[in-house]
């Protein structure tokens, strides 16, 4: 530890690490660490304001100060001077809580000069006959949390030997210097490396889903804050479980943590930071200084495993860990080369005791706790000893994608706990997060999809558009524009060709064609005849095209010459290429006026199989009157029902991730523009594609979003209107870009209509 003239001392590396975050946000007051407590009965102010002055000589560390020197900090033990105390009396005033609760709420908010302001300030407030608040505010460069207790505790001593006239009983404090060596001696040692080796091997082969892929810089507008107290009763039965299960209750806290994390996100490789007091020494737990930390704890989740064996195995990780904990998380950080600093952890947990203190005959009981920053979310498990039994603090950063109310945590987190209170024995998977009114919202009202008034099938929607509109665009797609009736003229010739063939209600149609004009003219003329098709995608094996066919009885294939030969004919199906000039030939025989359709809303639109992954692929059949019902409530939803908006369409007609752009565009009277095979893969072309024709809206998966991208950058991909992700999982950090990129224009995820 080097030591200049004047007394000025390095910083400690746990300093160094708070110094730089505050230098980084000088605005943040986020580590502004403030207790309030409540003290009821005869207090002497003049004896309190005495037993503070013995405390804050007593604990240098609250006297700290710090001085720039060529552009490096230290710090020195100030004059009494550098706590000021303030008694404040509030007792006349119209409501003297709240004069009292807005001095805090300001002083809270208060931005330091770490080299001018003092680091720590005392407040005693008079409400009234026996009802006082005392009030303290530290920065975290100098004290942590853990130290805040212990100086109450240090200020209650000699209050009530003040009392009693008597001299103050107890060991003193030792000087700071004490724990500023002790880190320097810490570092310079064999332990030292035995834990980092420790946390080296605990989390050096974490998966990559292990840690969250969204991160927001924390700032005091963005915290959403909210406490709960779960009542004595509750507590009793928390306290009561801890026991049985041979833990502690913050262990059973930190385990409910790890689950409620697995449950909301899926990851079984948990990791939260849990806040730890960095000190692993007995005398160290009665020194007042600056030396927590985060301590990263590794948290396996197995879902078939019992609450019981989930929190005994945390309560394991804990206390090993815990032996661990003189080594910082910034050194952890850097350990395993997380050039951004983080975030290794998504949560927060601190789960401590919280002690009222007793000034004679007046008992003073915590009423507010600093909650600290909040890069994500922050869970804080206070076990008081008084009548308000556990308390939950939860602090939420709003600035996140996919921030969650804290109402929503704290209530999510609660039932995680009473879960594992109430049946230990139960599965981790089976622990329940919905409550009555979530189960209600995500099993009925999500799931209620029926829309009034569609009862009119998508062939019909798109025939009412040819009556109103049909010289508008329909389709842009293989270098061609056609009209609402030059479509309807190419389905009605084909569907008259069809229907000569058998092709009816229930008849299935197999479509292996190019996906453009040829696709969904085809789609059109089998709904024209009452049948359904199926979609075949010319590239899968012969066995599963095979299988396919006979398993849904396909009456007709249609496709064209380069692909018809290649099909199976395991089963005798007509076989008809729309590019073979006989069958041209035939087509300019049949009519090209409107050949309406009529179809039941029970009858059968389209069939498409499910990939096999699990088994023998599997036929999900997909009636007029669902996809009606879909394709109305959707477009509305989407904003997608504008007659005259431009739609592009990326997917081929195999599967069904694209019906959601098809359908709408024809149903409503918008232009739909097809890309081929080969732009939808060129990101130039497509980011042109989307500038040139003014395409206010199209549905694409996320990787190919994040493919296309990564070479054009996302700001050039979001239309005019509406961007809807399907398919896949969309993850976090895409969505983040793409919402940003995006601003007032929208974005949605959602899945296809056979899903």
């Amino acid at each position: 530890m080097v030591i200049l003239d004047g007394g000025l001392r390095e910083l400690t590396t746990g300093q160094v690490g708070v110094w730089n975050a505050q230098q980084l946000s000088p605005d943040s007051v986020a580590y502004n660490i403030n207790t309030h407590f409540e003290i009821h009965g005869a207090l002497d102010v003049d004896l309190f304001v005495e037993a503070l002055r013995r405390a804050v000589a007593e604990a240098e560390a609250y006297r700290l100060r710090v001085r720039v020197v060529d552009g490096v900090p230290w710090q020195f033990v100030g004059d009494a001077d550098s706590c000021p105390i303030h008694v404040i009396d509030v007792s006349a005033e119209a409501d003297p809580q709240a004069s009292a609760e807005e001095w805090m709420r300001r002083d809270a908010a208060r931005v330091l000069n770490l080299t001018r302001d003092p680091l720590a300030v005392q407040a005693v407030f008079l409400l009234g006959p026996e009802r006082f608040f005392w009030y303290q505010r530290v920065h975290h460069l100098i004290v942590d949390g853990y130290s805040t207790a212990v100086f109450g505790a240090v200020v209650a001593r000699h209050y009530t030997a003040l009392r009693e006239r008597r001299e103050s009983a107890g060991d003193a404090l030792g000087p700071v210097s004490l724990l500023l060596d002790a880190d320097a001696a810490y570092r310079n040692s064999d332990r030292f490396e035995r834990d980092r080796e420790f946390w080296r091997t605990s989390l050096s082969d974490l998966p990559a889903d292990s840690r969250p892929r969204q991160r927001a810089r924390w700032s005091s507008e963005a915290t959403e804050r909210l406490t709960l107290p779960i009542g004595p009763q509750r507590s009793a039965a928390v306290r009561a479980a801890a026991e049985r299960l041979r833990v502690s209750t913050s262990e059973l806290a930190i385990a409910a943590a790890a689950v409620y994390r697995y449950r909301v996100s899926g990851v079984r490789d948990v990791v939260l930071a849990v806040t730890v007091t960095g000190r692993t020494d007995a005398w160290a737990f009665d020194a007042v200084g600056m030396t927590a930390t985060m301590m990263p704890l590794h948290v396996p989740i197995d879902p078939a495993a019992t609450g019981v064996d989930t929190v005994r195995q945390t309560a394991r990780a804990v206390r090993s860990g815990l032996r661990h904990q003189g080594y910082r998380y910034e050194d952890v950080v850097r350990d395993l080369k997380l050039v951004d600093g983080g975030p290794l952890f998504g949560l927060k947990v601190n789960a401590m005791p919280l002690t009222s203190l007793r000034f004679g005959d007046c008992v003073a009981v915590s009423r507010a706790v600093s909650i600290g920053p909040v890069e994500d979310q922050v869970i804080n498990v206070y076990d008081r000893d008084d009548e308000g039994g556990i308390q939950i603090d939860v602090g939420v950063n709003r600035d996140l994608p996919d921030a969650v109310p804290a109402q929503v945590v704290a209530e999510r987190f609660v039932r995680v706990l009473d879960a594992l209170t109430a049946d230990p024995q139960r599965r981790v998977r089976s622990v329940e997060l919905l409550t009555a009114a979530d189960r209600a919202l995500v099993v009925e009202r999500w799931n209620d999809t029926a829309a009034a008034g569609l009862d009119v099938p998508v062939i019909g929607l798109f025939e009412r558009q040819v009556a109103v509109s049909p010289d508008a665009i329909a389709l842009v797609a293989d270098g061609i524009e056609l009209t609402y009736a030059q479509v309807d003229a190419r389905a009605s010739r084909l569907a008259g060709y069809l229907r000569e063939l058998g092709v009816g209600p229930e008849s299935v149609v197999g479509l292996s064609l190019p996906h453009g004009v040829e696709m969904i003219t085809a789609i059109l003329a089998v709904w024209k005849t009452g049948g359904a098709y199926l979609p075949i995608d010319g590239r899968l094996p012969v066995e599963r095209i095979a299988f396919m066919l006979t398993d849904c009885r396909a009456q007709v294939v249609v496709g064209v010459q380069d692909t018809v030969g290649d099909l199976p004919a395991g089963r005798r199906v007509r076989m008809v290429a729309v590019d073979d000039p006989f069958t041209e030939a035939l087509l300019t025989g049949y009519p090209d006026a409107a050949l309406p359709s009529s179809v039941p809303p029970a009858g059968l639109a389209y069939v498409m199989y499910t990939s096999g992954s699990t088994g023998a692929p599997k036929g999900v059949a997909i009636t007029h009157g669902s996809l009606a019902n879909y394709v109305g409530s959707v477009s509305g939803r989407l904003g997608w029902d504008q007659p005259g908006a431009r739609y592009a369409l990326l997917q081929p007609q195999v599967t069904d991730l694209g019906n959601t752009v098809l359908f709408a565009s024809l149903s409503t009277g918008g232009q739909l523009h097809v890309l081929g095979a080969d732009a939808v893969v060129d990101p130039e072309v497509v980011a042109g594609y989307l500038a040139g024709h003014r395409i206010d809206g199209f549905k694409v998966v996320p990787s190919h979003l994040a493919a296309l991208s990564a070479a054009v950058g996302v700001e050039r991909l979001v239309p005019a209107g509406t961007v809807v992700l399907g398919g896949e999982a969309a993850p976090v950090s895409l969505v983040r870009d793409l919402v940003a990129a995006a601003g007032d224009r929208r974005v949605f995820n959602h899945y296809g209509p056979t899903e």
